[in-house]
């Protein structure tokens, strides 16, 4: 019962065999064939008990069974591992041989007993010739070296099964002889063929089969092995006395202590017989003294070339940080052709899905990988070939990771010490292109590029090269535009490094204090390997090192920049200053000589621009000389050269053959342009100029003699009265000279008397009483006679002599006044007017003078008026209105002399301690010809009597204006209608007269 039901659980065993192989082969022809095999070796094994017991359809069923397994196996052989030609035809022929074979059996017994023995021959016979061809067949494919590692589990089964039937039944019958075995017998050994046959079949077409089977075998060979080693050793000992179960101890401890040896041995020799790639990694010398990564990897392909029949093995180093699309991989060594996507110059187009990947060292980043190509018959490797890869890159892994190691130490020494040397050299370096020469230069070096190069990414998206300066080639301007346009929006927008897509680009991005950063790319063109995350974090400790020495170069170049242009250029205007200027007119007086071209100067100066600065403040005043810059450089030519030399004071330089000539042509366009109204600070206003020229194709030693020379021209221009140009004539020349005797003579006219006090009365206009003088400064030259105060007031004003010359002439006034006063009867009521300048204004020690006069002269002060000009008032006005109040304290009366052609501000007006405004002769002198002069005089009188002030009007000298004025409603005037100014001993007549009151109402 036990026999039966092995048997019955050996038929099921080989019906799962054949539907698993069946169900996994790739072959449907193969799995049809394999399943007639095992069918056929299940209906033995359940057949055969009943034929030997004499049961007539179990023999019939057995034969049948034995006709179709020969068949299915011949057929298997013509498939298996590949198929031969008419493989197909072949088959179908001889199974169907097989079957009518069966069919005849049962009726041969039935119908005709004498043929029943020659359909038993027939059938033994095809059975014989069918395991005949399937010798046959497994020689042929044992012959080829592609097949025999295939075949070999098939030979070894093969053997096993037809051996038996064919020395025990199929030789004896074929001789006429009686078999010495039943068939029943003989057939058995033949389940050993589906057996090889599944395994041959499930290993060459399911991966690892064979790893699996072989690790089976080997622990079914150590159990098998341990197992006989104790009962021999158990035996040995028992023979030599040893009890039993001391016996059994010593065995055991003996067979721990071989077992391992001999379990070694056994797995060599079968490795050796069945798995020789596994057996020839192990025995084999690996890679020999083979240093150095490249040298590793060039051995162990060449290694596994030697024990697996592959096309090509190859060594990488593949890094998961760079690009998944770009060359990501270092071939570290390579036996035989590699295909494209491993070497861009292959002609060899493989999938990657052909290769075998074995991993022989993992690190951070990456791995190292030994790559098999397809078998040299197109096949994948089976699993006992990957193992043997296996197996060499556990055995070479160490080697590798040591030779990983040591490389990446030297390879980021060497960095580290490239970055000491690229900070030397920034330390040494100064400007700007010496830092980016620098750092191109370690750039390109430190990340293995083949190029690099600087490059300027503007506002609008346009890029361009730094400097034209490169290392190797440089890129088109898209490649700087696809790494701008992947710049990590986490970064800073002026600090960032970037990859493109196809990782043979690197930007980085400098920052040296520019709207856009500079932008540094460094490519590999030809180095197959890419840039990735190692190459992204050494570009940004670059960028780290280089940022900072170029800021402080840009930092410094800008400074000397500006140092440079605040030597050589006006701040306010932007215009080229007296040093450029002076400059430039060496430059033109050289090329003059050398080509016999003429050279102008224009010295412009800006006409009554103190009064604009004096009453709409310095801010108003800068903003008026920037706009009249403006309008030089639009006015004159791009060849010209405009300089400011300070003040209000311009400078014009022109060359050509016709300079001088241009040059009145350009003060005439000068003059008319400047006559246009500026809008400073929301008001109108008017500057005009007067021009000084020199020039000529005379030959000058230097600049300052032009510059003299128009500045010569330009004084005649104003003393000519202002707004107009003067060409400079030699004879001018000894002006400045006079003007420096003339300066030194004035300040010694006070110590020798020579100044004098002139007086003007000023009397009511509705009577003609006199009611008042003006105090007039004269200075009587010992030489030259008498100068008016013209020619000798700004003079002193330019320099501190105007306040002792005021002081003196307040004390004369007032010592004067006092004296007319005692003298003559009914002059107690009159009144002496002076003129207070800015600088007195100003000077602290105006009030102790003020007191000092009136009381040193006993005038009652009441009976002195100061004048104060407009522009003078309106200077500093909250000083002003604080000094002016001081002064109202003495009792004395104030004046704003020139009023209307200021800029006075209503709103300081009436917060002035004002009693007299006195109106400009401008426009006492347009009245009756011009409307709106009177106009203006009618709005200044009822502003006054607004304000309760009293007006006096400059300048009449017309009998008509006397009236227009009185209708006006003015009320006092002087002028010389009324009288011209008159020395003392005139005002002592004046005031002696018995008619003097209406003396100059009847002249």
């Amino acid at each position: 019962m036990s026999m039966l039901g092995l048997l019955t659980a050996g038929a099921a065993l080989f019906s799962i065999l054949g539907a698993l192989v069946y169900r996994w082969s790739a072959d449907q022809a193969l799995g049809r064939l394999f399943i007639f095999l095992s069918g056929s070796f299940a209906t033995t094994l359940v057949a055969a008990p009943a034929a030997v017991l004499g049961g007539a359809w179990a023999s019939y069923l057995a034969t049948t069974a034995a006709l179709l397994a020969a068949a299915a196996l011949s057929g298997l052989f013509l498939h298996f591992p590949r198929r031969v030609r008419h493989a197909s035809t072949i088959t179908r022929a001889v199974i169907a041989g097989a079957i009518c074979l069966a069919l005849a059996t049962p009726g041969a017994d039935v119908f005709a007993h004498g043929s029943a023995s020659f359909v038993d021959t027939a059938s033994w016979v095809s059975a014989m010739l069918n395991g005949i061809g399937a010798v046959v067949l497994i020689g042929m494919r044992v012959a080829r070296d592609a097949d025999r590692r295939l075949m070999s589990p098939l030979l070894f089964g093969t053997a096993i099964g037809i051996g038996p039937a064919l020395v025990f039944n199929a030789l004896p019958r074929l001789f006429g002889l009686e078999p010495p075995l039943p068939s029943e017998v003989t057939v058995m050994p033949v389940a050993a063929i589906p057996m090889s046959f599944a395994y041959s079949i499930l290993r060459h077409q399911v991966f690892g089969l064979d790893v699996l089977m072989r690790r089976v075998v080997l622990r079914i060979s150590g159990a098998l092995i341990a197992v006989a080693m104790f009962f021999a050793a158990w035996l040995a000992l028992q023979s030599l006395g040893v009890p039993a179960t001391g016996a059994a101890l010593l065995s055991v401890v003996l067979t721990s202590l071989a077992l391992p040896h001999v379990a070694a041995w056994t797995r060599d020799r079968l490795d050796q017989w069945l798995y020789r790639p596994l057996y020839l990694s192990r025995t084999s010398s690996t890679l020999g003294h083979a240093e150095g990564l490249e040298n590793l990897g060039g051995a162990l392909t060449q290694r596994t070339r030697e024990l697996l029949p592959i096309q090509w093995a190859a060594c990488v180093v593949h890094d998961d940080t760079t690009p998944a699309n770009s060359a990501s991989r270092r071939v570290l060594g390579a036996d035989g052709q590699l295909p494209l996507w491993l070497d861009s110059s292959s002609p060899l187009d493989q999938s990657p899905t052909e290769v075998t990947v074995t991993p022989i060292h993992h690190f951070d980043t990456g791995a190292v990988l030994l790559l098999a190509g397809p078998r040299l018959d197109g096949d994948h490797l089976d699993g006992i070939q990957s193992e043997a890869m296996r197996g060499l890159a556990q055995a070479v892994a160490p080697r590798f990771e040591a030779g990983l190691l040591r490389e990446r130490a030297e390879d980021e020494a060497r960095f580290r010490q490239g970055l000491t040397d690229l900070a030397r050299d920034l330390a040494a370096a100064a400007a700007v292109k010496d830092v980016l020469r620098s750092f191109l230069t370690h750039a390109a070096r430190l990340l293995d590029a083949d190029s690099a190069s600087l490059w300027r990414h503007g506002p609008d998206g346009e890029v361009a090269l730094v400097d034209k300066e490169t290392f190797g080639a440089a890129p088109g301007a898209e490649v700087v535009r696809a790494l701008v346009e992947r710049r990590p929006a986490h970064d800073y927008e002026h600090d960032w490094v970037a990859i493109t897509t196809d990782g043979a680009s690197l930007g980085i991005a400098l920052d040296d204090g520019a709207d856009e950063p500079i932008v540094c790319v460094v490519r590999r063109i030809f180095d197959p390997s890419r840039f990735g995350t190692l190459e992204e974090g050494r570009a940004r400790e670059l960028a780290e090192h280089t940022t900072g020495a170029l800021r402080r170069a840009a930092e410094r170049e800008n400074l000397e920049e500006q140092l440079r242009h605040r030597a050589f250029y006006d701040s306010l205007t932007g215009l080229p200053n007296r040093a450029l200027f002076l400059d430039r007119i060496g430059h033109a007086i050289a090329r003059g000589e050398r080509n016999g071209q003429e050279l102008a100067v224009l010295f412009i100066d800006l006409d009554r621009f103190k009064v604009v600065n004096d009453s709409l403040g310095h801010s108003a005043g800068d903003e008026l000389l920037v706009q009249v810059g403006h309008r030089l450089r639009g006015c004159l030519r791009e060849s010209d050269t405009i300089a400011r030399l300070g003040g209000d004071e311009f400078t014009v330089l022109l060359e050509g053959q016709s300079a001088t000539a241009d040059a009145t042509h350009a003060a005439a366009r000068i003059l008319s342009t400047l006559r246009e109204p500026f809008i400073v600070e929301g008001q109108e206003t008017y500057a005009s100029a007067s021009i000084g020229i020199s020039g000529g194709s005379a030959v000058r030693e230097s600049g300052r003699d032009l510059l003299r020379e128009a500045d010569i021209a330009l004084y005649r221009a104003k003393a000519s009265g202002r707004g107009r140009y003067t060409v400079f004539e030699p004879r001018m020349s000894h002006l400045p000279a006079e003007h420096l005797h003339l300066e030194s003579d004035l300040h010694r006219a006070i110590e020798r008397n020579e100044l004098r006090v002139h007086y003007q009365p000023i009397f009511a206009l509705n009577d003609g009483r006199v009611t008042g003088l003006e105090a007039l400064v004269r200075w009587e030259h010992p030489e030259k006679g008498l100068i008016a105060p013209g020619h000798f007031i700004p003079l002193a004003e330019d320099t501190v002599l105007i306040v002792p010359i005021g002081t003196w002439v307040l004390e004369e006034a007032c010592r004067q006044m006092r004296a007319w006063q005692e003298q003559f009867d009914g002059a107690e009521d009159l009144f002496v007017s002076v003129n207070l300048s800015a600088r007195q204004l100003q000077d602290p020690d105006l009030l102790e003078d003020v007191e000092r006069a009136v009381r040193t002269s006993g005038i009652d002060p009441a009976r002195l008026q100061l004048e104060i000009t407009e522009s003078v008032v309106m200077q500093e006005p909250e000083a002003t209105v604080f000094k002016l109040n001081a002064l109202k304290s003495l009792g004395i009366k104030l004046a704003v002399d020139d009023f209307g052609t200021g800029y006075s501000s209503l709103a300081y007006l009436k917060r002035f301690p004002i009693d007299v405004l006195k109106i400009d002769r401008a426009f006492v002198s347009g009245l009756g010809l011009d409307e709106h002069d009177s106009a203006i005089v009618k709005t200044v009188v009822g502003l006054a009597r607004a304000l309760g002030l009293h007006t006096t009007a400059e300048g009449i000298e017309e009998r008509s204006q006397w009236t227009r004025l009185q209708q006006l409603g003015c009320d006092q005037g002087q002028g010389y209608v009324f009288s011209r100014p008159l020395r003392p001993e005139a005002v002592e007549a004046l005031l002696g007269a018995s008619d003097a009151p209406r003396l100059a109402q009847a002249a």
